[in-house]
């Protein structure tokens, strides 16, 4: 056996020289070495062998491809813009209805309307309404219909373009009291409203 072990030895070393003769094994870079395998080589970005330019990191290939990948995506989404603070269109809480039913008949309606709106709109000291007049039409006696009228000052002390009209009728259960715009702005028109309605509701404020 030994004799035999010794043969094959003998076989082997011959063997490898011959290989190392005809150009030798290739040599093989073990991990931890100082030499490079291959593949790392490549990795580095080594030169190519028919003389070209280095071959481009892999890693660095990848980055690219993801890079690109992510620059497509990016176009391909939409981006939507932040959108400022949005204000919502809401309906408006100062609507103040066109007639409004009042205790009393026609006369005590009037007189009270003609009070307050003398006390609130027409105060020489800071009248809402200014260059306005104050006109009233109502019957003798107890008549079952008034009228009230808010007039534009014309010169020379004349009654000028009517601005604004309230209508007071009687009824079985007390008055009907309806307002009617005709010059004043939308502002006015509902502010004055708000008014009449609050009157009859028994406040006696300039609030509106």
């Amino acid at each position: 056996m030994k004799a035999t072990a010794k043969l094959c030895g003998l076989f082997l070393i011959a063997a490898l020289g011959g290989c190392a003769q005809n150009g030798g094994l290739p040599q093989i870079a073990l991990l931890g070495s100082s030499g490079a395998a291959p593949e790392a080589t490549a990795e580095a970005g080594a030169a190519d062998p028919a003389g070209g330019p280095p071959i481009p990191v892999r890693n660095e290939r990848r980055a690219r491809a993801s890079s690109s990948e992510g620059g497509q995506t990016k176009q391909a989404g939409l981006s939507l813009p932040s959108l400022p603070d949005v204000k919502l269109f809401t309906a408006s809480t100062a609507y103040a209805p066109d007639t409004t039913q009042w205790d009393g008949r026609p006369v005590a309606v009037y007189t009270q309307l003609a009070q307050q709106i003398h006390a609130c709109w027409l105060t020489p000291a800071a009248p809402k309404l200014a260059d306005h007049g104050f006109h009233a039409e109502v019957g003798p006696g107890d008549p079952d219909e008034a009228r009230i009228i808010i007039y534009r000052k014309a010169p020379k002390g004349k009654r000028g373009l009517q601005a604004f009209r309230i209508l007071i009728n009687g009824t079985a259960t007390g008055s009907l009291v309806k307002a009617e715009n005709r010059r004043l702005d939308k502002k006015l028109d509902q502010a004055f409203k708000t008014n009449l309605s609050n009157w009859a509701k028994g406040r006696r404020d300039c609030k509106s």
